[in-house]
């Protein structure tokens, strides 16, 4: 038995921004941006609350407990009463944001560029956890600088960039083993240690006479910072549910049963980050037949992704091979 209610959020969001644009020589060009963020977060949430002594009797039609059982459905054990709390938190801030970028034009069609960027995420809250009641904005510092350029009197385009970035407090959803029983679900939005990503790109878009190239080639070097922690779906049957046990700490005193969870803890320090392929490159080659007053255009494509976790947990179940496509087409 169970009750069913609403977990109402509402995110107010509001910004200022301002760029300026100084052309200091012909060729020289700073643009100055910046932008300040005001973020006032409400969010509810039901934290599952162990009721004691509470037994079965009674409870039937009542639509204010969710039962758990050990042992089987046709034949329980042991029965614990789960009484929905209603929760609700609050998060609010201010961040600024910005871009410094210096451009350079020492010729008609020739670009460089060097620029800072900062951009952030809103933090939140973790409605229903005592422990974790907050989780703070994700904030990115990108360093980059680049080359565009025009060649062979405009038939070829070219781009190239090299990027560094520092990725503070990536938000990523984690069990929580400190909980007494609080989260709901055993889980809370936590802000992980700082992580690095850099790398380079490469592209181009040609043509010449009928003969049409567009190149791209991209690496990308990941690593998280310091993680430590555990996936909840490795854990013994029976973990997630509304009251999950605490970590069993030695010298310590629990009033309900707690679990080692050392065994299921990871160090995931240094792996790649999600959703992070090392190399990505693509190729496209077409040409143009006239034919009367209209054009045939075969083109042929081919795209190379490297492999990549759908989570930060790099097992098998998360891992999403390489994969190339090759395609034809015709217009």
């Amino acid at each position: 038995i169970q009750a069913v209610l609403q977990f109402p959020s509402v995110n107010r969001i509001a910004a200022v921004f301002g760029q300026i644009n100084w052309q200091m020589t012909d060729t020289l060009q700073l643009q100055v941006g910046a932008r300040e963020n005001w973020d006032n977060n409400f969010a509810s949430n039901i934290a599952g609350v162990a009721v004691p002594g509470v037994t079965t009797t009674g409870l039937a039609g009542t639509g204010i407990y969710q039962i758990n059982y050990s042992g089987t459905s046709t034949t329980p054990s042991s029965y614990t009463a789960i009484a929905p709390v209603f929760a609700s938190g609050r998060f609010k801030d201010s961040v600024p944001t910005g871009k410094i970028d210096l451009n350079w034009t020492p010729a008609p069609g020739q670009n460089f560029y060097v620029f800072y960027a900062r951009g952030y995420k809103s933090g939140g809250t973790n409605s229903g956890s005592t422990d974790h009641p907050l989780f703070n904005p994700e904030h990115v510092n990108d360093y980059e600088a680049g080359w565009k350029g025009r060649l062979f009197n405009g038939h070829m385009l070219t781009q190239v960039g090299a990027y560094y970035v520092n990725y503070q407090n990536m938000q990523y959803s984690l069990f929580d083993i400190a909980a007494l029983g609080d989260t709901g679900t055993g889980t809370y939005v936590a802000n992980l240690a700082p992580s690095t990503i850099y790398g380079a790109e490469v592209s181009e878009q040609s043509r010449f006479g009928g003969l049409g190239v567009n190149l791209g080639l991209a690496y990308t070097h990941s690593a998280l910072g310091a993680v430590n922690t555990l996936d909840s779906s490795r854990l013994p049957p029976g973990f997630g549910s509304p009251i999950s046990p605490p970590q069993c700490l030695a010298g310590q005193t629990y009033a309900t049963p707690c679990f080692d969870y050392t065994p299921y803890l990871s160090n995931l320090s240094g792996e790649e980050n999600p959703f992070a392929p090392q190399f990505t490159a693509n190729i496209s080659v077409d040409y143009n037949f006239p034919v009367g007053s209209s054009v045939i255009d075969p083109r042929v494509t081919f795209s190379h992704v490297d492999k990549q976790y759908a989570s930060i947990f790099e097992y098998q179940f998360n891992l999403m091979q390489a994969r190339n496509l090759l395609s034809g087409s015709i217009d």
